[in-house]
């Protein structure tokens, strides 16, 4: 039986990601006899199920590595390592586009199937 069940209050708590691979998530206040955790989520709608939302996740293996994924899975399996922005690709109308940074700077792009939209990110402003 879950803890979401029971109607256990919860709270938000920032963890180090070096440690216990949360960060701003809300907990259960009985933790750790309850082990419910619900991740924060971005507020932006999936691009592949659009019943779920993006959620900021840290991989386990490797260099946990910071990426982003619906809130559904396993039911939908929708990831990318790219931060997710709540704008609206102004060519095909998807709900939210991507920042990719490299060493060539940092370009926003839509993740749609079939659309190409790119464009340079708006940079720092001096001052």
């Amino acid at each position: 039986m879950s803890c979401s069940t029971k109607n256990v209050p919860s709270a938000i708590r920032n963890w180090s990601r070096s440690t216990d691979n949360m960060a701003n998530s809300s907990v259960a206040t009985a933790y750790p006899k309850c082990k419910f955790i619900r991740s924060k989520t971005l507020g932006i709608k999936c691009l592949k199920c659009d019943t779920g939302e993006l959620v900021e996740r840290v991989a386990k293996k490797g260099r946990r590595r910071v990426f982003y994924g619906c809130n559904k899975y396993p039911a939908c399996d929708f990831t990318t390592p790219h931060l997710p922005i709540p704008e609206p690709c102004p060519k095909c109308g998807a709900p939210f586009i991507v920042e990719k940074r490299g060493k060539m700077g940092a370009i926003r792009a839509c993740l749609k199937e079939g659309c190409d939209w790119e464009a340079v990110a708006p940079g720092p402003t001096p001052g």
